[in-house]
């Protein structure tokens, strides 16, 4: 919990002392990438998440787009394929929810049960340029024995002109 209050501090703090803005208007192509391995919870084995994807403004401050995930725990790994959409506001910060179709395999075994899972998401776009953000992130999955999790990502803004 110490964590995730130094991260919501941390985010208020750089609110005001960003280089530049990036572009959050219809139009604009968003790249991004992001890593996590930081829980709230306390628990053993603590997983190492990945994440590529990127999406496109179809209206000014709403984005939405598609990740790739992969997430390794022990023996056992999954990867998914991630829909989202994110509101953007106040320039800085945004909300957004997410649809996962997970794959999963335990042990090199796939698990072929594995369902669709949902989760709402809030972060900080703390901008190093005009093109590129770096954006913590706090997301919360809506399922059985779901973690909160806060991510880390880089995000790269290509606005149409």
């Amino acid at each position: 919990m110490k964590k995730f209050l130094l991260i919501v501090v941390g985010m208020f703090f750089f609110y005001n002392a960003s280089f530049g803005q990036v572009s959050t208007e219809q139009g604009t192509i968003l790249l991004k990438a992001g890593i996590s391995n930081f829980t709230i919870a306390f628990f053993d084995g603590t997983p190492m998440d990945l994440s590529l994807g990127g999406g496109y403004f179809v209206k000014d401050n709403i984005c939405i787009g598609a990740d790739f995930k992969y997430v390794k725990e022990g023996d056992n790994s999954a990867s998914s394929i991630l829909g989202f959409a994110r509101y953007y506001f106040m320039e800085k910060f945004f909300a957004g929810a997410a649809v996962a179709k997970p794959y999963s395999f335990y042990g090199g075994i796939p698990d072929k049960e594995a369902e669709f899972k949902f989760a709402a998401e809030a972060g900080y776009l703390f901008s190093l340029n005009e093109y590129v953000a770096v954006e913590p992130m706090l997301r919360y999955p809506f399922f059985e024995h779901a973690k909160a999790v806060i991510l880390v990502g880089i995000s790269v803004h290509l606005s149409s002109m």
